[in-house]
């Protein structure tokens, strides 16, 4: 697996473990894998950049799980090279070797690109990609299918929308700006995005691994809701038992984003907080349907986004 230190690869080794598997991470140098210790667990240090290291390692692996990516750097070139080429990289490596059951790849709803007001898009409908980040996820779609397609290799492509649960950096900020008493007016109130508890998305990802109807098919996953972001927030405030807040309008919201872009420039570190993803929430659609997926598995869903925002709370606090 790739990925297994961050946000949903921590939670999906440990899905893995807990139904009896034994998991690989690749790691790089400076991966924290404090919180992913487990009996079961192993590390294997390989760049995606070394097709031969890769090689090596997946030897005699069943299953792959591809969830490295970047999703927030100030150098767009950066995109490209971990999103795009290092999928390129790890699927030609996959395509050499034998016994490979499944080649897992985590993309995202950014490949697809957003929808329109009050339509769940489907997996059918164009793509239309509106940033680095989707496009590049976008190429990394493509490079699996055309390599794994011409070596036959089975591969099935998730395209989970916003994930919420303990450890998801977005979700734990706004929790820390409520606790403060300051609520931030994202969105435009509409019900705006899909999103899926991390700990069901863990699931989705084996079970769309070990399916026999899920080869060579590309899935949104999702809880099968729509969402309002001031809906979160006030489920946020509800949570904290927070009986008043101070509303920060989009304006604000927006002048604050400039102002930590500028500082971002200074520092060399990219923005958590850019004008131009404060603009995307306000403007777009990130709705998707997930009939496919549960038409060709029985995906049912098993924990709330109030469950992972609760969830998120108790390990804060």
């Amino acid at each position: 697996m790739t990925g297994g230190t961050g946000f949903i690869g921590a939670h999906l080794v440990k899905h893995l473990a807990d139904n009896g598997y034994r998991v690989t991470c690749l790691i790089r140098e400076n991966s924290r894998i404090d919180r992913v210790k487990a009996p079961g667990v192993e590390f294997e240090q390989v760049s995606l950049d070394d097709i031969e290291g890769l090689k090596k390692v997946l030897k005699n692996k069943n299953y792959i799980f591809h969830l490295a990516a970047v999703i927030n750097v100030s150098e767009k070139d950066e995109y490209y090279r971990v999103n795009y080429q290092g999928t390129e990289n790890i699927a030609k490596a996959a395509a050499e070797i034998e016994g490979i059951e499944r080649f897992v790849y985590i993309s995202s709803i950014a490949a697809s690109g957003p929808s329109k007001k009050g339509y769940l898009k489907t997996e059918d409908d164009p793509c239309n990609p509106i940033n680095d980040y989707g496009i590049s996820k976008l190429k990394g779609e493509k490079a699996i299918m055309e390599i794994l397609d011409r070596s036959g290799t089975p591969y099935t492509i998730l395209r989970p929308p916003n994930v919420i649960g303990p450890g998801q950096k977005e979700l734990t900020q706004v929790i820390k700006i409520i606790k403060q008493g300051i609520k931030p007016l994202l969105g435009n109130g509409d019900r705006q995005t899909s999103l899926i508890n991390v700990k069901d998305l863990a699931r989705a990802i084996l079970i769309a691994a070990e399916s026999t109807k899920t080869v060579n098919k590309i899935y949104f996953v999702t809880d099968g809701n729509t969402y309002s972001w001031r809906e979160i927030a006030d489920l946020i405030q509800s949570e904290l038992h927070k009986k008043y807040t101070i509303p920060i309008s989009h304006p604000v919201i927006l002048a604050i984003s400039l102002f930590l872009l500028l500082f971002s420039y200074i520092t060399k570190r990219p923005s958590g907080l850019h004008p131009k993803r404060i603009m995307d929430v306000r403007n777009n659609y990130y709705t998707y349907s997930t009939a496919k997926f549960i038409e060709d598995t029985g995906f049912t869903i098993r924990y709330s986004i109030a469950d992972a925002v609760k969830e998120t709370i108790r390990e804060l606090y």
